[in-house]
C-alpha cells in the first residue's frame, strides 16, 4: 500500500521551486593567507591509516601539512616516521562546514609520480549514522600517478559504487599534464544534477535518477575532504624515488545561489521515503511540516495545506516535523 501511496501526486498551490543558475554568492572560503597550520575552526585532521589499503600514515605534523606564502602544502614523505614508511596529510570540514547544493571549487597543483593519489571530494554528513556508501560521495577530483594525465570525477552511492563495480564517473585527458600548473577543480551541484569542471571545461554530468536514497542521497549536506594518498587499492605500486611530493592548494571557495526565479504553480507534492505516516489521495488531516531552502535554512512551518503566502520565493523541500526522519516531501513544478 505504501508504494502505491508514494506514487500519488497531491496538487497544491505553492510558491516557487525553480533554482536560478546564476546570482551566486560566496558563502565560504579559505584562501590560506595565514602561515602555519590550517585554521582548526574550519578544518580537522585525519590521523592514521584510514582507508583503501593506502600506504601512508596521515599526520598533522608541520612536515606533512602547513601554509606557506598563501598556499596550503600537503607533503608526502618517505621518512619512516614512527615505523611508518610513508606519511602524508588529509583534512576535512566535517563538524565545521557542510553544504547542500553549491558550486565547490578548489584551485590546486597536484603532484605526480607512480603511486600518487591526490583527491578532492565530499562525503555526506550522515556517514556516522548510515555508513559508506549510503551517505553518498562526490569525487570532485582524483588523479593517479600511473595514469598521470587524466583527471577523474565520480559519484558513489549505495546503488552506484566501486565495490560493486557500478560507480558512475567520467575523466578528462589533459594533454599538457594537470601536474605542471595550478588548475581549478569544481563541481556544480543542483537538485537535479551534479556537473564537473576542469578549469572552464565541463566534462561530466550526473543526473538525478529520480530514484530513492540508494541512487540519489545528494539532497543532504556534504562536507569537503582534501588528501594526498600514496599507493593503495587504486594508487598501486609506489616509485620510491619520487619523494618528497608537494600537493599545493591555492584556495577553496564555495558558492550558493542568493536569488531564485519565481514561477507560477500549480505544484505537486511527491511523497518519497515517507516514514512518518501515509499520504492518501483523500487525506484531509493536516500534516505538520517544516520547510527549508536549498541552503538548509528554515523558511516556513505549519501544516501540509500551506499556501503561497507562507513561502518566500525560493526552492524548498518540505520535511517531516521529525527532523530525524530526513527528507520526506519534495515540492516540484508540474510540466
Amino acid at each position: 500500500m505504501q508504494s502505491v501511496m508514494r506514487s500519488i501526486l497531491l496538487i497544491v498551490s505553492l510558491g516557487i521551486v525553480v533554482l536560478a543558475q546564476n546570482n551566486r554568492q560566496l558563502v565560504w572560503q579559505d584562501e590560506f593567507n595565514t602561515p602555519g597550520p590550517v585554521d582548526e575552526t574550519s578544518w580537522r585532521y585525519e590521523i592514521g591509516k584510514i582507508r583503501n589499503n593506502e600506504a601512508q600514515y596521515y599526520t598533522n605534523r608541520e612536515e606533512n601539512i602547513r601554509i606557506e606564502d598563501t598556499v596550503l602544502i600537503i607533503e608526502g614523505r618517505r621518512d619512516n616516521w614512527n615505523g611508518n614508511t610513508y606519511t602524508s596529510a588529509s583534512i576535512e570540514t566535517e563538524t565545521f562546514h557542510s553544504w547542500t547544493y553549491a558550486r565547490i571549487e578548489v584551485r590546486a597543483k597536484i603532484p605526480t609520480g607512480t603511486g600518487t593519489w591526490p583527491a578532492i571530494w565530499t562525503l555526506g554528513d550522515n556517514i556516522p549514522q548510515v555508513g559508506w556508501p549510503d551517505c553518498g560521495e562526490i569525487d570532485i577530483m582524483e588523479n593517479v600517478g600511473k595514469d598521470p594525465d587524466r583527471i577523474h570525477g565520480t559519484i558513489h552511492t549505495e546503488a552506484f559504487n566501486h565495490t560493486r563495480g557500478t560507480q558512475i564517473g567520467e575523466s578528462i585527458l589533459v594533454d599538457e599534464g594537470p601536474y605542471n600548473d595550478f588548475h581549478v577543480y569544481a563541481v556544480e551541484w543542483y537538485p537535479d544534477s551534479i556537473v564537473w569542471f576542469f578549469d572552464s571545461t565541463r566534462y561530466f554530468k550526473f543526473e538525478n535518477t529520480g530514484g530513492d536514497d540508494d541512487e540519489w542521497p545528494f539532497h543532504r549536506p556534504q562536507h569537503l575532504k582534501i588528501n594526498l594518498a600514496i599507493g593503495g587499492s587504486w594508487g598501486g605500486t609506489i616509485d620510491t624515488t619520487i619523494f618528497p611530493l608537494y600537493y599545493l592548494i591555492d584556495y577553496v571557495r564555495v558558492y550558493q545561489h542568493s536569488e531564485q526565479t519565481a514561477v507560477s504553480g500549480p505544484y505537486s507534492i511527491v511523497p518519497g521515503n515517507y516514514r512518518a505516516g501515509e499520504i492518501h489521495p483523500n487525506h484531509t488531516r493536516a500534516t505538520d511540516v517544516y520547510v527549508t531552502d536549498f541552503m538548509g535554512r528554515l523558511i516556513a512551518g505549519g501544516k501540509l495545506q500551506i499556501t503561497t503566502g507562507s513561502l518566500r520565493s525560493g526552492p524548498c523541500i518540505i520535511n517531516s516535523n521529525d527532523r530525524s526522519s530526513e527528507s520526506i516531501l519534495q515540492i516540484m513544478p508540474l510540466h
